[in-house]
């Protein structure tokens, strides 16, 4: 009998991973926009927001009944970056949970902000976090920042993800070498900022990392329409490595 050597028993292994997918049918396998039926919005004071947190001011978030509909202050108003994200959403959980995040995992993380002369920061961000729910299956939350419209939207639900044979990954933020303001440099500097500036800067600027798609790089776009991309680079989170791809025709 032939003894299956580890590259065949990894093929093997993930074609009964994928096979299971397909058992469970319309089982949500991962996170989306459908996969929050409760959701929760605050609004706060984008101005004073960061300095209340660093003095660990509470009550800095006023829950609303409905979305605010358009945006207060222009883009660029506030220019906040990877970390100030992270911040909010790690304050707006311990303020309406009174717990921390520490159990939780970031899922995906991404930014988007309008192209400017020198883009720096961003004006909002969507953060999806994750954890275990016994041995079989996963819960996940998301929170969307929109500091221009002085919100901030918490989707949380009761769906079950099914824990895939190898588990989920997750973004390290400990062991990132390019935060996203640092992916949003390197787009600039190989090619970013020639593009925009060839349509007058009218484009808008989405950087999404996510942890189970792909190979878990930045995926940095600038997109003129919403449709068409004139600019797009892959970079490696944890390396700074990069590739340009080309545009959409």
């Amino acid at each position: 009998m032939k003894m299956i050597r580890p590259i065949q028993l990894f093929i093997l292994l993930l074609a009964l991973d994928l096979t299971s997918c397909n058992i469970l049918g319309q089982i949500d396998q991962y996170p989306g926009p459908g996969s929050y039926d409760k959701i929760r919005y605050y609004t706060f004071e984008p101005g004073t927001l960061l300095l209340s947190l660093e003095r660990n001011e509470t009550d800095v978030f006023k829950p609303i009944s409905k979305p605010i509909d358009d945006n207060i202050f222009p883009s660029g108003s506030f220019q906040w970056r990877q970390i100030d994200y992270l911040r909010v959403t790690e304050a707006l959980y311990f303020s309406a949970t009174a717990n921390t995040l520490e159990d939780w995992k970031i899922y995906e993380m991404s930014f988007d902000r309008n192209c400017g002369d020198d883009p720096t920061g961003f004006d909002s961000a969507k953060i999806t976090y994750f954890k275990e729910n016994g041995s079989s299956s996963y819960i996940a939350q998301a929170m969307y920042i929109y500091p221009l419209a002085k919100e901030v939207d918490w989707g949380k639900g009761n769906t079950r993800f099914p824990r895939p044979l190898f588990g989920w990954k997750s973004i390290d933020i400990k062991r990132l070498k390019v935060t996203a303001e640092g992916a949003l440099q390197v787009a600039e500097m190989n090619g970013g900022k020639d593009a925009r500036l060839a349509v007058g800067n009218k484009c808008r600027i989405s950087l999404l990392l996510p942890s189970n798609i792909s190979n878990g790089d930045w995926d940095v776009f600038y997109n003129t329409d919403g449709t068409r991309t004139i600019f797009q680079v892959i970079i490696n989170p944890y390396s700074g490595k990069y590739r340009i791809l080309p545009p959409d025709a």
